[in-house]
């Protein structure tokens, strides 16, 4: 009896490649980014002017409300860094930044040496902060940018020195509105979230600890007098003093560049003391 090999069946294995779509996001019709007023130094109690700024990326003509302090569509949220890694050699690093004694938010000196640690800061409260400001609807282009002041400390409260974190959240429109808008605009009813920007805060003590550095740095140096007990209700005269300590010319843009302060026993600034 004879056996017989059966031989191999040959087979073809077939890879198939299915087409395929990428997924990705929609890009939002509606970006949104923040910008702070343009000075070297933030104080608490100064009128510190927070932009928004709204980009429509789409071929429609949106629309959406702006309110500027009943947080109904907007927030702020504010946090203060933490410390610094210290260097590994233990030792402090030079101060760098804007001169000695004036904190810079860049040095890493300065921050070991204020040491601040992290810090979620309150919004303010919902309602006026100044003065309630009634919403209002906003049109967008397509293709459009539109810029809307506000100020910072209607958003958040200021209390302490440190370096902050801002981020902004904006909704459109909540379902409660109902703006009056022009026919074929389209309501914007997403909510954008912005970059976060840096911003360093000083208190006024902090701030008033640095004077005697920021005159020897700018050399000018101001002093106040004031004749006589101040009344309630009754004028306040006072004298102000400009001294040059260098050696060339200084211009000075009176009262432009300059502020007049009202700072009560526990270093807070009155309100309405700004000028």
């Amino acid at each position: 009896m004879s056996s017989r090999t059966q031989a191999p069946i040959p087979f073809l294995l077939l890879v198939l490649l299915l087409p395929f779509e990428r997924i990705t996001a929609a890009a939002p019709p509606v970006t949104l980014s923040l910008s702070l007023s343009d000075r070297k130094t933030h104080v608490i109690g100064d009128a510190t002017e927070l932009e928004w700024r709204f980009s429509n990326h789409s071929d429609n003509l949106l629309a959406f409300m702006w309110e500027g302090c009943c947080r109904i569509n907007g927030r702020v949220e504010m946090k203060r860094k933490g410390p610094p890694i210290p260097p590994k050699a233990g030792a402090l690093p030079r101060h760098s930044g804007f001169g000695p004694g004036i904190y810079s938010p860049s040095c890493l000196h300065c921050r070991l040496e204020r040491q601040k640690s992290e810090l979620d800061v309150d919004a303010a409260p919902m309602g006026p902060a100044t003065a309630h400001m009634f919403a209002r609807p906003i049109r967008l282009m397509p293709g459009s940018i539109e810029n809307i002041s506000s100020l910072l400390s209607n958003w958040v409260l200021l209390e302490e020195s440190g370096d902050y974190l801002l981020t902004g959240n904006y909704l459109g429109v909540h379902p409660k509105q109902s703006p009056q808008m022009p026919k074929g605009a389209k309501l914007w009813t997403e909510i954008a979230t912005s970059d976060p920007i840096e911003l360093t805060l000083l208190s006024v003590s902090d701030y008033l600890a640095e004077s005697q550095a920021r005159i020897q740095r700018r050399g000018l140096a101001i002093e106040v007098n004031r004749a006589g007990r101040v009344l309630p209700f009754s004028d306040l005269g006072i004298t102000v003093s400009i001294s040059n300590r260098t050696s060339s010319n200084i211009t000075l843009h009176w009262p432009g560049q300059a502020e007049f302060w009202v700072v009560d026993s526990g270093n807070r600034r009155l309100a309405d003391s700004r000028h």
